[in-house]
């Protein structure tokens, strides 16, 4: 692959590469700042169309996806809340494509909320999210913040509260002005999806689905329609 290969990124065509019309770290940004408010879904899928082009056992495209995450973590080092859940899941997307890249596993716990200190505010990761950054950086941060924490109480925690955790995390905490349904869930839902743990794996028969009662967080019951409880042990088996 040569340095000025054009490629495509989702809708758009660009040059990649050092000796290209737009310099490399340019379009990484720039691919990066455009898919901030679009949520995972939409990443997941021109992510994976973007490497899926690149064969690992050619060196040189190997290489350039290399030199595409060495950009990715310079964002990342200069805003982790805003970029660090993008570039986790770049990751696992990369590692279906056989790339193998990696951030620094400290990150995750340093940049997660702790367990005792969710309790303690009764607050989830979405009102904290909203009391501590802008509206406008909302989707970004929560991807990061949820993720994270999701990866790092799982030693704290069973698998009831840590269901509670999830689920309530909804629009319901969303402290700002909205119009639209639970959006928030959304996001959450995908999180667990691209994490690996798609609710639909957790279908029961006969609306036997867990019963996730209020302790820490939502102060309602939730009868939800599949097994939120062996969902949430998955888990904390996979983090603790």
């Amino acid at each position: 692959m040569d340095n000025n290969k054009i490629v495509e990124v989702g809708d758009k065509k660009i040059i990649f590469g050092k000796d290209g019309d737009t310099p490399q770290e340019n379009i990484i940004i720039s691919f990066f700042n455009n898919q901030l408010d679009r949520g995972l879904k939409k990443f997941n899928m021109i992510s994976s169309d973007f490497l899926k082009r690149y064969n690992v056992e050619i060196d040189t495209e190997a290489d350039f996806i290399d030199s595409v995450f060495e950009e990715i973590v310079k964002l990342v080092d200069i805003d982790v809340a805003k970029y660090g859940g993008y570039a986790f899941f770049f990751t696992k997307i990369a590692y279906k494509y056989d790339h193998s890249l990696s951030l620094d596993s400290e990150m995750y716990y340093i940049n997660a909320y702790d367990w005792d200190y969710l309790v303690e505010s009764k607050k989830t990761p979405v009102t904290l999210v909203c009391e501590q950054y802008p509206e406008k950086d909302f989707i970004p941060v929560f991807i990061t913040k949820m993720t994270f924490t999701l990866m790092s109480v799982c030693s704290q925690t069973d698998k009831e509260d840590l269901a509670e955790l999830i689920f309530s995390s909804d629009v319901t905490q969303y402290v700002f002005e909205t119009e639209v349904d639970n959006w928030v869930g959304d996001i959450v839902y995908h999180i667990l999806e691209y994490l690996g743990y798609p609710d639909g794996e957790y279908e029961v028969e006969n609306d036997n689905g867990s019963i996730i009662y209020p302790k820490h967080f939502n102060g309602f019951t939730m009868d939800m329609c599949f097994d939120a409880h062996q969902l949430a042990q998955d888990i904390i088996d996979s983090y603790e």
